[in-house]
């Protein structure tokens, strides 16, 4: 169907040796939210979201660089980042059509951003196939990525983690169908305990849904792959327990509070409450810092190799092409 011709720079408990020679992935590929958007929103809303400054001038949603930039520029050997993830995402637009809506005080360019509609993982993934349909990949030295999640739930309130999770191994099958090898998926944060959420009525809920999400996740990854014995590497990224364990103890890693830098939500322009953000975890209400994105770029890149804090990684290594092929028709069929 389709062709295919640490060294420590924040201060930190822990330090990372970085064996850069130890991964040989020369591309990274990013799809999914907000949470790894190098400046897609920036682009497609006419430079209107996120607000620049004090966002980084690219439009990506910190004050610097993306976990997904530290991981390509500085812990990777000449490794090229193509990033198609944009703000607000969705897994697909059939379940949950998003828009930039959030923030609706900040005022300028409002109308703009409000009716404008990120392209879903889905939508990311086609887009890549399409662009990368007729060219040479290197399936062994190319890293796929997908992390989404949160916007199928605020965009559609009644979708359930099977629902969410079931639409994130569609948007996988996507990938393993036009050659990918090399697969991360990353699980969902403690959004209960970023500022957005926290010490709401509903962050009990919220906080028990992405616990939901998170295992289901996991044991669908299982049942889907596991019994594969195939070409085919699958790592599952802990994203929710290591950001838990920064933020428990985040003294300990050279944060001073839990407090957003940025109010990008009571005022009609954006309030900087923090002379310091690299002392902070939270860019705004919703984001990381680029000093936090580091962190966890370092774990990301460690998970990879083997050496992590936290996270397993799920591998399947040799099913030949075909039956793989069959299996993933069959699963799109049924869905």
């Amino acid at each position: 169907m389709y062709k295919k011709t640490f060294c420590q720079t924040h201060k930190s408990i822990f330090s990372y040796v970085v064996i850069q020679a130890s991964l040989n992935y020369t591309t990274v590929v990013t799809f999914g939210d907000s949470m790894s958007d190098t400046g897609n929103a920036y682009r497609i809303s006419n430079h209107t979201w996120p607000p620049v400054p004090p966002f980084n001038s690219n439009g990506s949603f910190a004050d610097g660089l993306l976990w997904n930039q530290v991981l390509t520029e500085q812990l990777l050997i000449n490794a090229t980042l193509h990033d198609y993830a944009c703000d607000s995402a969705t897994t697909e637009s059939e379940l949950a059509q998003s828009t930039m809506d959030r923030s609706p005080n900040l005022i300028a360019n409002y109308s703009i951003r409000n009716s404008t509609k990120p392209p879903s993982v889905q939508q990311q993934i086609f887009e890549y196939i399409n662009a990368m349909n007729t060219k040479p990949i290197d399936f062994d030295q190319t890293l796929y990525v997908i992390w989404v999640g949160i916007n199928n739930y605020n965009f559609n309130t009644s979708l359930t983690p099977l629902q969410t999770v079931e639409s994130i191994i569609k948007c996988l099958n996507l990938l393993i169908f036009f050659g990918t090898r090399q697969l991360v998926i990353i699980n969902e944060p403690p959004f209960d305990r970023f500022p957005a959420f926290r010490n709401k009525n509903t962050t009990n809920v919220m906080k028990y849904l992405y616990l939901e999400h998170n295992k289901i996740l996991s044991e669908k990854i299982n049942e889907t792959y596991l019994s594969l014995n195939s070409r085919l590497s699958i790592r599952l990224f802990d994203s929710h327990t290591f950001i838990s364990m920064i933020m428990n103890d985040y003294r300990k890693y050279g944060f001073e509070n839990l407090d957003n830098c940025w109010d990008t939500e009571t005022k009609s322009v954006v309030v900087i409450n923090c002379q310091d953000i690299t002392k902070r975890i939270f860019t705004d209400e919703y984001h990381l810092t680029s000093a936090m994105q580091t962190l966890l770029a370092k774990e990301f890149y460690m998970t990879l190799t083997g050496s992590s804090l936290i996270s397993k990684g799920i591998r399947f290594l040799s099913i030949e092409f075909h039956l793989l092929a069959l299996l993933i028709f069959k699963t799109l069929l049924l869905n």
